[in-house]
């Protein structure tokens, strides 16, 4: 029987192979290596002459070497210098991230400061509050025993009240009085009737004679004649036009027609020890009691002109005319303030 051989199959390459070739040329390497090694320690050059210091040739070799020395140096100086901007840049970091922590550090003790004096605070209120409390519910309890005291006293003071005796004082408040008006001075603890009523009389009759004055001036200033214990000093005065106001300082016009009034008058004490004391007045024969009892309630209203060391003889006065159903006015003068009426400087006579 015949038998086919099979064609041998070629030899392929492995990893294998490919160490082997490597490991054969490293060693092929490595013995010419030695085999330099050795003919170099072995050789002996030719002795140059004392006189040449250095080949031509090895001068243009070491001229041309030093161009690759010097960019040799600067790329070692420049690897150094990256490294150094790299490590600076690298600290310049840890810093900023060193710098940002201290800042988050010391921004969390100030808000831990602010919430502990918050906390403070509060509790400060909080006992604040709870003091005021405590006061007002203690306030509270002596206000109602106090109150309940109170109470007690008022229906005590009620139970024993004796009778009330009411009082009516026929006393015009900022009323123009339309009667007719007397004026008594309180005075060092006398009462002094002042005739007023004779005074004005008297100044109504000299009024032609005081306007015949006022054609040449623009006021004229005179005394009454003594009524009782006082005198009048009054004044008489040219009312102004218009046209006369505009020019203040101009004389009057003595050829014209003009209207003139009485604008200010003070009564002037004649004498010192003037008038009654309380228990003189009172009795029947008394000027006090005689000029009184010849008034009509009706048609006139007192005026008492109290100065401070009276009060007492006016209070007497006025509730002995209030009996008698007169309207009183009591009018309060400084010691040395005189009884006068001024039409720049007050009004008509009001019940005070």
């Amino acid at each position: 029987m015949l038998r086919r051989r099979r064609p041998k199959k070629g030899i392929h390459f492995s990893f294998d192979s490919f160490l082997d070739v490597v490991a054969n040329v490293v060693g092929i390497i490595i013995r010419l290596i030695l085999v330099a090694w050795v003919g170099a320690k072995s050789y002996k050059g030719i002795e140059l002459p004392a006189n040449l210091s250095q080949p031509p040739a090895l001068l243009g070799v070491e001229e041309s070497m030093q161009p690759l020395a010097q960019r040799v140096g600067e790329k070692e100086m420049a690897a150094v210098k990256w490294g150094e901007i790299s490590a600076g840049l690298k600290i310049k970091g840890q810093r900023e991230k060193l710098r940002e922590t201290d800042s988050a550090f010391t921004q969390m003790e100030r808000d831990l400061q602010h919430l502990v004096k918050e906390e403070k605070s509060l509790k400060m209120e909080l006992r604040n509050k709870q003091e005021l409390e405590n006061f007002q519910k203690q306030n509270l309890g002596k206000g109602l025993e106090k109150l309940t005291k109170l109470e007690a006293e008022y229906l005590a003071l009620k139970k024993s009240r004796g009778p009330v005796q009411e009082l009516r004082y026929q006393t015009p408040v900022s009323k123009t009085l339309q009667s007719e008006e007397l004026l008594f001075e309180c005075r060092h603890g006398r009462v002094t009737a002042i005739d007023i009523g004779s005074m004005l009389e008297e100044i109504g009759g000299q009024m032609q004679g005081l306007g015949e004055r006022l054609r040449t001036q623009w006021e004229v200033e005179d005394t009454s004649q003594p009524h009782g214990a006082f005198r009048m000093r009054f004044t008489v005065e040219r009312i102004k036009t218009a046209l006369e106001l505009s020019a203040p300082n101009a004389p009057p016009d003595s050829r014209g027609n003009f209207r003139f009034a009485l604008t200010g008058w003070e009564m002037q004490g004649l004498d010192p020890e003037r008038g009654e004391t309380l228990e003189q007045a009172l009795q029947p024969q008394a000027e006090f009691m005689r000029i009184l009892n010849g008034l009509d309630h009706n048609n006139t209203a007192i005026t008492f002109c109290v100065y401070p060391d009276s009060f007492p003889l006016y209070r007497r006065l006025r509730d002995l005319t209030h009996e008698k159903k007169f309207v009183v006015a009591g009018r309060p003068l400084m010691v040395e303030a005189p009884i006068a009426m001024s039409v720049k400087k007050g009004t008509a006579s009001r019940g005070q």
